[in-house]
């Protein structure tokens, strides 16, 4: 194939890629739209400050990182989603979970609103442990607090894949992923620069950044910093304790060290102050994350073979303490400590503070030979973890007396080797097989020193260590994918995946730990270090047509998993009036869902859309349903577009209805109790209903203007917490925003 066929075919398949209705379908407002909804890189003609793809995948003379970074040796089918995250510079989206729940390109992807800068998404229901979470291999400090992703900008955002199954083994064996790429100027991107700032009266927040590119030698260097802050938003008649202040820095740098030699550096920085969060016993007094990532790359023929040498580092720390706020979980815990103690003035002081650094690097190497691509690479990586909690329990009495405890998780490293190999063959002009193998060895150990006198690990009567505390497992995963093209517009495909991964550190030995990870809210949490390693064999399967107008699609699948880490759990702490958790391994659970989606491009710039997404999870041993399951979800809307004397003009109405989550997520006792116990309350469905314009009067400069509930439904999400006054999302915001571009 000569390289002028491969172009195009390249093109044509980004096109069909970014431009699946499935990535269109809207999920909430607000996000800008006066840009296509699905971007189509530029011409070479076109005068845009990145290059072509053409250039970018086959100019040896300006070579990109995207043949690395970006590509991926799959074909066009629903296990992958892509969101363009630069081009939301107005959303007032503000980490990566954020920009996932607003994008227009994206379903299937559940997220939990912690607080406005804090989000946790999840795939297919699948989160911390399970899920994989690319971006310089961040990681959540304290998972009920902040998210591997939190700490991510959304304005700082090249693009975000979802992976929505054991389908991209690249970075390790988890059972779906996000991959989300910062921003890097491209090597022959002109000086210039980008300001945005962004207001929503609800909470009085906003949010403002800069960013600029300049010359460094033959390179180029991208240097940004955002600024954000809000104060508690209101819900129907409620005020939801949810201020937060927050700063970010970053910088980019590509360097042409020889025609076929470049270096991509990048270094992160975020502070957060005065971060509420509602329905959560601790707040964020302070979190700071620093996070560094080098890439070489090497080709003197990019659009045959390349290679990458990949190094990271990051470390998010943190400190809190539970607002002494009456919306808050705080005083509930007094209350029963009061009861307990036969003091109604009783007090608690609590904080607790935390770490987690994360390290390593990869080497890789793509080649291909006409219609058969491969990559295939070696990886180290190496996680370390520890978080502390200190109570002190005063009751003035009489008789007066203080109780100080003290939880933890114990300081432990995680050290994973992993091989991988990917391939794809083009077995006709219309069909394309894509297949990969990965094997981790995972290594990790827990500090002896760290267990406490009192903990949970140790025998009653001696004292000793009762629990093994290293670990090894052998981690294999593999996939398949057959994606057919029926018809210039018919697409099929099936996909099947087997992956392992292997239990966290807080999963097997969290000490006491008081977190929230159930909508109950606060739990005391005990690891397992006898965990099993969780397994799951899924399918997939879909269908969609693509038209010049019309666009349609289904897709599904289904998962067997086992040892299902799930928890033990008992109804209430006498002294604390916190449940007790504890980690097991349900022998086997199913999984299943789908999505269907439809899009109708009309006239004069009309765009109509729909999407509907499903999933359901039961543990089969007990024959109840999962926790911290999304309900059905239903979205539908219209867009204008119209150019004017006055320049572009757009307008959007949306609507999301959510189904009453009937199915209350089920618990199995703690021994030796025999039963079960629900956890999860049943959550009402409800509509919301959004309207946005957007103005581009000059070249350069955007603006946006919307209101978010526009009817001011007052409501709470299925994930959201039910302690304190309980979690409600933000009722009717007016929000605007500007963009001038430099």
């Amino acid at each position: 194939m000569g390289l002028t066929e491969q172009v195009t075919r390249l093109e044509a398949e980004h096109f069909r890629s970014e431009t699946s209705p499935l990535r269109q379908a809207t999920l909430l407002q607000p996000t800008p739209f006066l840009q296509p909804a699905n971007p189509v890189l530029p011409s070479p003609s076109e005068p845009e400050g990145r290059a072509s793809l053409a250039s970018q995948l086959f100019d040896e003379s300006s070579l990109d990182r995207s043949l690395l970074i970006r590509s991926r040796l799959m074909g066009n089918s629903g296990v992958f989603q892509t969101v363009q995250g630069s081009r939301t510079e107005t959303a007032l989206s503000t980490d990566v979970g954020s920009l996932l729940r607003k994008s227009k390109q994206v379903v299937g992807v559940d997220v939990q609103q912690r607080s406005p800068i804090i989000s946790d998404p999840r795939v297919r229901s699948y989160n911390t442990g399970q899920l994989l979470t690319k971006g310089s291999d961040w990681a959540a400090a304290r998972p009920d607090l902040d998210s591997a992703l939190s700490k991510i900008n959304s304005r700082l955002v090249d693009s975000v894949r979802v992976i929505r199954g054991p389908y991209e083994l690249r970075y390790g064996t988890e059972f779906a992923g996000i991959d989300s790429q910062l921003l890097f100027p491209a090597i022959d991107e002109p000086v210039g620069g980008l300001a945005t700032m962004d207001y929503s009266d609800n909470g009085d927040q906003w949010f403002s950044h800069q960013r600029m590119t300049t010359r460094v030698g033959d390179g180029r260097l991208l240097l940004a910093y955002s600024h954000s802050g809000g104060v508690d938003y209101r819900s129907g008649e409620l005020l939801v304790p949810s201020g937060f202040k927050s700063r970010d820095a970053y910088a980019a740098m590509v360097y042409p060290l020889r025609d076929d030699l470049q270096l991509f550096v990048n270094y992160l920085h975020l502070d957060q102050t005065e971060v509420e969060l509602p329905g959560q016993f601790f707040d964020l007094d302070f979190l700071g994350a620093d996070g560094g990532d080098l890439r070489l790359v090497w080709s003197d023929d990019p659009a045959s073979h390349a290679a990458t040498l990949e190094a990271w580092g990051n470390r998010t720390r943190f400190d809190g303490a539970p607002a002494d706020d009456p919306r808050g979980v705080l005083p509930e815990v007094e209350e029963e400590l009061g009861n307990a103690f036969n003091d109604p003035s009783t007090t608690l002081q609590a904080s607790t503070r935390g770490r987690v650094v994360s390290q390593g690097f990869r080497v890789s190497w793509m080649e291909k030979f006409d219609a058969v691509r491969f990559e295939t690479g070696f990886d180290l990586r190496s996680r370390q973890r520890s978080i502390s909690e200190d109570f002190l329990i005063t009751a003035p009495g009489p008789p007066a007396f203080d109780t100080e405890i003290k939880t933890n998780l114990p300081r432990g490293h995680v050290t994973t080797t992993g091989v991988y190999l990917q391939g794809s063959v083009d077995n006709s002009c219309c069909s394309t097989t894509t297949v990969g193998a990965r094997l981790d060895y995972v290594d990790w150990a827990v500090e002896a020193a760290d267990i406490r006198d009192r903990s949970n690990f140790r025998d009653v009567t001696n004292g000793a260590i009762n629990v093994d505390l290293t670990r090894n497992s052998r981690l294999p995963a593999l996939y398949i994918i057959r994606s057919t093209e029926l018809s210039s517009e018919l697409t099929v495909y099936a996909a099947s995946g087997y992956s392992e991964r292997a239990p966290t550190l807080v999963e097997s030995y969290a000490d006491g730990v008081f977190l929230g990870l159930i909508q109950s809210g606060i739990s005391r949490v005990i690891g397992n270090p006898s965990l099993e390693d969780e397994r799951i064999i899924q399918c997939d399967a879909g269908v969609g047509w693509q038209g010049n107008r019309l666009r349609w699609g289904v897709d599904g699948f289904y998962t067997w998993a086992f040892d299902y880490v799930t928890f033990q759990a008992n109804p209430i702490d006498v002294v604390t009036g916190a449940r007790l958790l504890k980690y097991i391994n349900t022998p086997e659970a199913r999984l299943l869902g789908g999505n269907a989606y439809v899009d109708w491009r009309g006239p004069a710039g009309t765009h109509a859309f729909a999407n509907f997404s499903y999933l359901r999870g039961t543990d089969e041993s007990i024959h109840q349903p999962l926790g911290q399951i999304a309900p059905p979800s239903l979205v539908w809307g219209i867009r204008t577009n119209r150019s004017t004397s006055l320049g572009e003009i757009a307008c959007e109405v949306s609507v999301r209805s959510v189904a009453r989550q009937y199915r209350q997520g089920v618990y199995r006792d703690v021994l030796p109790v025999v039963g079960v116990l629900a956890l999860e309350d049943e959550t009402p469905g409800f509509s919301t209903v959004g309207l946005r314009f957007d103005w581009q009067p000059r070249e350069r400069l955007r603006l946006v203007y919307g209101v978010a509930n526009l009817f001011d439904k007052f409501y709470q999400e299925h994930l959201d917490y039910r302690t304190g006054q309980g979690v409600f999302q933000p009722g009717r915001s007016v929000y605007f925003g500007a963009e001038w571009t430099l």
